[in-house]
């Protein structure tokens, strides 16, 4: 994230994060895209880091 956001867009990207706690994840899947945030490793997806994937067995 901090190798895409910067001053310049930072606005954008705040918006994009209230969008999603607002649960408009398609208006701000569009902005993640814009902003170049794409998802990467499958990561967001329940594949990362152990979570989503029976985690809590």
């Amino acid at each position: 994230v901090t190798e895409v956001v910067n001053e310049g867009n930072f606005a954008r990207f705040a918006e994009m994060h209230k969008l999603q706690l607002e649960g408009k994840t398609d208006e701000a899947g569009a902005i993640r895209a814009e902003l170049g945030l794409g998802l990467r490793n499958g990561s967001g997806k329940g594949q990362g880091m152990g979570y989503g994937r029976n985690a809590n067995r």
